[in-house]
């Protein structure tokens, strides 16, 4: 489905659905301060330049025509989107279906768009942009970008983006593990390197449940990290209820309209 989006970036896991065409309403994002006297949750995003910055930078030459293709239940996709979100960045959102759902068109569209075949997919006016990592570092530095408190002070700050790396190296992990399992059931998932993707998501975990950067405000290794845990247990990849602070930390901004209105859908 393709349509106008302000919801907030893939693995082959992806979203069940449809792959049609559609048009809706480009509209800015709804906007509010945390703890405004107007009742909205403290969970809205508390940048009140946001609408200013928005139509300053739909008018940038790379910022015209910005379409996402991916899937809805990709934590990958997801961060995307969490990400423009944030950044009040309104674009389109082409949705495919899982991989092993894929039609021979959406195979087509996707490694068109991909060498590499996978999404996500970012087609914007300068060009076309494949990996989340890539898109999102994309969208931080474009003019105007900077300013905004998802993407304050993050590109300088070594221990968040290590902390951006962990969450990346966890779902690495974790979607090799979803997908040996799903396709080679009889393997031994404990045993020499599939033993390792194991410790690997633990150790990072245990890294992110103790490092202080991780929390005190909203940037791209908390929306990751969210990203992370939602797919870890919706997949029934792995156990994360020992980790009782990234839990409290999801729990905590899961609530913000970028992520709420991303959540993988119950039928994906």
């Amino acid at each position: 489905m393709d349509r106008r989006a302000t919801d907030g970036l893939g693995s082959l896991d992806g979203a069940a659905g449809g792959f049609t065409q559609g048009h809706g309403v480009d509209r800015p994002p709804r906007l509010a301060r945390a703890g405004a006297p107007d009742g909205h949750d403290p969970g809205d995003p508390v940048d009140a330049d946001a609408a200013e910055r928005h139509t300053r930078i739909r008018a940038q030459p790379g910022c015209r025509r910005v379409k996402l293709i991916g899937s809805e239940a990709s934590p990958y996709v997801r961060f995307v989107r969490v990400a423009l979100a944030e950044l009040g960045m309104t674009y389109t959102f082409e949705t495919t279906a899982p991989f092993a759902k894929l039609t021979a068109e959406q195979h087509e569209r996707i490694n068109q768009a991909n060498p590499l075949m996978k999404v996500p997919v970012l087609e914007t006016g300068d060009g076309t942009l494949f990996d989340s990592r890539v898109i999102v570092d994309w969208l931080l530095s474009r003019p105007g970008y900077a300013d905004a408190e998802f993407a304050r002070g993050f590109r300088e700050n070594f221990d968040r983006i290590n902390a951006l790396t962990t969450a990346y190296g966890i779902l690495e992990s974790g979607v090799l593990r979803f997908l040996i399992r799903m396709r080679h059931p009889d393997t031994d998932m404990d045993s020499g390197y599939m033993g390792r993707s194991r410790e690997r998501i633990d150790s990072g975990l245990s890294w992110l449940e103790a490092t202080p950067v991780l929390g005190p405000s909203f940037g791209p290794p908390e929306a990751l990290v969210c990203c992370a845990l939602a797919w870890l247990e919706r997949r029934s990849v792995h156990d994360v209820s020992a980790y009782s602070r990234l839990n409290r930390l999801a729990a905590d901004y899961g609530q913000r309209p970028s992520l709420a209105t991303t959540r993988i859908p119950e039928d994906a």
